[in-house]
């Protein structure tokens, strides 16, 4: 079935590699082939055994310095091995990966994984990517996810963050800025400072909504990328907030607009 399910997807592409990047892999971080807990759950179970894996493979590859540097970034420090345990490195402080941050440990296993292997021919499963982050460090993680891409990487996500959404759909259309005037193009992410690699054609993607129908199943809808990924769910409940609190903020005011 696995292969089926790839020659459909993919054709003949041939990947050497892939990674399960699960929902709540942060409790599961730094667990390996020594660890007495052991997953039962068939996602899980593939999680542990990628880390352990990644664990084996005792040289580095040449990886993509611009990757690494953004992963470190985001990071704001190194993942490493040491002894069988997950090491987290920032400036002089060494701690076990258990106690950094929950950013960290969500991102870990993802930077493990590119320090040790060629992304060209990479698929990786990453489930909610936006998962413990603050928004900013979303925008820099939808960033990496485009480079990665642009390296040859295949990544299957599932998200319900508006940040990655909208950073993804800002890197389709600079493409689609930069192929219809470079010259519009270059003024503009001069003036909002964005990088010149953010950029990703809308051939490599695609999307689909997992949409709940009233007898409770779900049906999944292609959606069209025409002007990026949409997501009109997300409109609804930002417009009923935003709304809400304008009225909130009306009733505080009072008539006349005196405080009460």
């Amino acid at each position: 079935l696995k292969h089926y399910i790839i020659q459909q997807l993919f054709g003949d592409y041939a990947f050497s590699r892939t990674l399960m990047l699960p929902p709540g892999r942060c409790t599961l971080a730094g667990l390996t082939a020594g660890s007495q807990l052991r997953a039962t759950i068939g996602m899980y179970t593939e999680y542990l055994s990628d880390m352990d894996k990644i664990e084996e493979v005792s040289v580095d590859m040449e990886g993509d310095l611009n990757i690494l540097e953004r992963i470190k970034a985001i990071n704001n420090g190194t993942v490493r091995w040491d002894a069988n345990k997950l090491i987290f490195e920032t400036g002089d402080i060494q701690i076990p990966l258990a106690s950094a941050a929950s950013s960290v440990k969500e991102l870990a296993p993802l930077a493990l994984f590119i320090e040790k292997y060629s992304l060209s021919d990479s698929s990786i499963l990453f489930e909610e990517p936006e998962s413990h982050l603050h928004p900013a460090k979303q925008v820099q993680v939808s960033d990496l996810m485009v480079a990665m891409i642009n390296c040859g990487a295949h990544f299957q996500i599932t998200t319900h963050s508006d940040y990655i959404l909208g950073r993804i759909n800002d890197a389709i259309k600079l493409y689609k800025l930069k192929e219809a005037d470079d010259e519009k193009y270059n003024k503009f992410i001069k003036e909002k400072g964005y990088s010149k690699d953010l950029l990703l054609n809308p051939e490599s993607v695609g999307s689909c909504y997992f949409y709940k129908n009233e007898d409770g199943t779900v049906s999944v809808r292609e959606q069209s990328l025409e002007n990026g990924i949409p997501y009109d769910s997300f409109y609804d409940v930002i417009r009923n907030e935003t709304m809400n609190s304008m009225n909130l903020d009306q009733l505080l005011k009072g008539e006349g607009g005196n405080d009460f």
